[in-house]
């Protein structure tokens, strides 16, 4: 039997709740809203972008972003760094053979290209330092681990010098490596930015 309640005098029974629906997500929209995001990430940042600007190119509905996105863009931006296309960068590459500087130059340019061609690996680089530290080996964390272990490598085959610190060195060439990335006022590619980078880098770390 419905509760009911006693109000001004007058029985009131209560209105029957309406039934909730719950909306399924759609892989397709969220791919959509994901790659309409990054080109906004990549030009405005996380903070300057606005969840009108991200539906102006794509055609899906607020309403279908907040089911897919409850948070807004800051989930989108944390879906993009989590996305587990860059840990599959990493563990293609991994299947090369070769001395650790050698695989490390092959890597940086494998991420160059990748950048230049996804719109989506440009906004990792821009808007993942504008969120919390991911948990795990996601986005640049992969990276950058994947680096270390390559600076190892290197330390290890005798194609580098012995890198003491090969944490602080790894941090450094992710550092320069954002930059180098971010650097939209030149006039070079991010490929030839990133190669003319490895030029002044690599000496510094051959054996001697």
């Amino acid at each position: 039997m419905m509760p009911v309640g006693i109000y001004h005098g007058r029985v009131q029974t209560p209105a029957p709740a309406r039934p909730t629906r719950t909306r399924a997500r759609d892989p397709r929209v969220r791919e959509a809203l994901l790659d309409a995001a990054a080109g906004e990430f990549w030009r405005h940042g996380l903070a300057g972008t606005r969840i009108q600007d991200i539906l102006e190119h794509t055609t899906a509905s607020r309403t279908s972003l907040y089911v897919n996105f409850a948070e807004g863009k800051e989930d989108i931006a944390q879906a993009l760094v989590a996305e587990r296309r860059w840990q599959a960068l990493v563990e293609q590459h991994a299947l090369g053979t070769g001395r650790g500087l050698d695989l490390l130059e092959s890597f940086l340019t494998a991420i160059a290209e990748r950048v230049e061609s996804d719109p989506c690996a440009r906004a990792l680089v821009r808007v993942a330092h504008e969120l919390p530290d991911p948990e795990g080996d996601s986005g640049l964390r992969a990276w950058r681990s994947r680096i270390a272990e390559l600076l190892e490598q290197a330390s290890l085959d005798g194609s580098a010098a012995g890198l003491v610190a090969r944490d602080d060195v790894a941090d450094g060439l992710m550092v320069l490596l954002q930059g180098a990335i971010l650097a939209v006022e030149s006039s070079l590619s991010v490929l030839e930015r990133v190669r003319l980078l490895w030029l002044m880098v690599r000496p510094g770390l051959v054996s001697r």
